[in-house]
């Protein structure tokens, strides 16, 4: 960022979006930890609470506050390519680092394709067993038998690898912004604020979301876990 220009700092992540980002954190290591340590039933819980926070997040894409709405970041192919290559542009010093106020299209893409694996992951482990250790099956076994539950209990076992690969370049790019341009990126996920140029963002803050609708939103997506698993249990 160009300290000769001025700067406002905004609200730019609302406290459900935060609230979210850092819950999904935790249960995703203590889902690691449960699995590595063979805590099967209280992996099976913290997967059903991860479901129903990547459906809350689903749900608050299209609710919640303007900078977490998927139009506000989801961008086609020409926008990302164009991003690349101002982005590359700054790098060689050839041009500004160009500004977001939110996700930009490449942190977009990765949102994306991380709600995606996870909430893959997630879900087929609805239909997981494991009998290595102990013996388990997971609420929704039952529906596809046993020698489907077999195959996608692999695919459960493999996907962390990916999910890690995603998380490394996630975390990667923004302590890159940090060290190669100094914008960081991480503090604003904690506290909510974060500097922009003023002619940026000289119509105001950005629109937060509402804590009762994020209740909301919270409480429908517990229920269509839950209520889905006491239905379609035996």
């Amino acid at each position: 960022m160009n300290n000769s220009s001025p700067t406002r700092s905004i609200l730019l992540w609302d406290i459900p979006t935060r609230l979210f980002h850092w819950s999904l954190v935790l249960l995703m290591i203590g889902a690691f930890i449960t699995a590595n340590q063979a805590m099967m039933e209280r992996h099976a819980l913290i997967g059903q609470a991860i479901l129903s926070l990547i459906i809350y997040r689903i749900l608050w894409g299209f609710v919640g506050g303007e900078t977490t709405r998927f139009r506000h970041f989801v961008k086609g192919p020409k926008t990302l390519i164009a991003y690349l290559v101002d982005l590359r542009k700054a790098l060689g010093k050839e041009g500004e680092k160009p500004h977001s106020v939110g996700h930009n299209p490449a942190g977009g893409l990765m949102i994306l394709l991380l709600l995606l694996a996870v909430l893959v992951q997630a879900v087929l482990g609805l239909f997981s067993n494991e009998d290595t250790f102990l013996y388990f099956d997971a609420p929704l076994v039952h529906l596809v038998g046993s020698s489907i539950s077999n195959q996608l209990t692999a695919i459960h076992k493999s996907l962390p690898i990916v999910l890690l690969i995603l998380v490394a370049t996630h975390v990667g790019a923004a302590l890159s912004y940090l060290l190669l341009f100094g914008d960081n990126l991480i503090w604003p996920m904690i506290t909510g604020q974060k500097k922009f140029p003023e002619q940026l963002v000289a119509q105001g803050d950005p629109k937060a979301g509402s804590i009762r609708l994020a209740l909301l939103c919270l409480g429908m997506a517990i229920l269509l876990v839950q209520g889905s698993i006491w239905i379609l249990s035996p």
